[in-house]
């Protein structure tokens, strides 16, 4: 796997952006056996004392994988305030939803669902596998679905890549 640093300018390429220290992603990774799907892992140790949702974490990763058009960026996210982010820079957007969007919903951070959902260009839900989708994706794309378990919902996916 490239480390931090790498440039992601082939129209297919991926990073991972976490809060958690880059050493635990690709552990991760590797105990998923997803570590051969991304190009990079940018996370706390490239980050220093910022992380997800400051504007300063997202310019860092932008910098360091040598991204300057954030609206080609499709960005996977379980929390509404990192989503927030991403959408302020232009880049798409996909909710992952699941418990931390039922927390956030929960603790008031929002006025409603819709003005929550407003940073939100696709919703796919938890716990739920499309056989369709698995079936029309390539062994790495199912791979990488089976390990997130959500719904890929082909039509959304397939009007995002067409879109960028």
């Amino acid at each position: 796997m490239k480390r931090a640093n790498a440039s992601l300018t082939s129209s297919r390429s991926s990073a991972v952006f976490t809060n958690c220290h880059e050493k635990q992603a690709r552990e991760a990774l590797a105990a998923l056996e997803l570590d051969d799907l991304f190009d990079g892992v940018f996370g706390a140790g490239a980050m220093g004392a910022t992380c997800k949702p400051e504007r300063e974490a997202f310019e860092k990763f932008f910098a360091s994988f040598a991204i300057a058009d954030a609206s080609r960026c499709v960005f996977f996210e379980d929390s509404l305030k990192n989503l927030r982010a991403a959408k302020s820079f232009g880049m798409r957007t996909v909710l992952l939803a699941s418990a931390t969007l039922d927390e956030e919903l929960a603790h008031g951070t929002d006025s409603s669902l819709d003005d929550a959902l407003a940073c939100v260009d696709v919703v796919v839900r938890a716990r739920e596998l499309s056989t369709l989708a698995l079936a029309r994706s390539s062994v790495a794309d199912a791979r990488l679905a089976r390990a997130l378990n959500v719904v890929r919902h082909p039509s959304s996916v397939r009007a995002l890549q067409h879109e960028l």
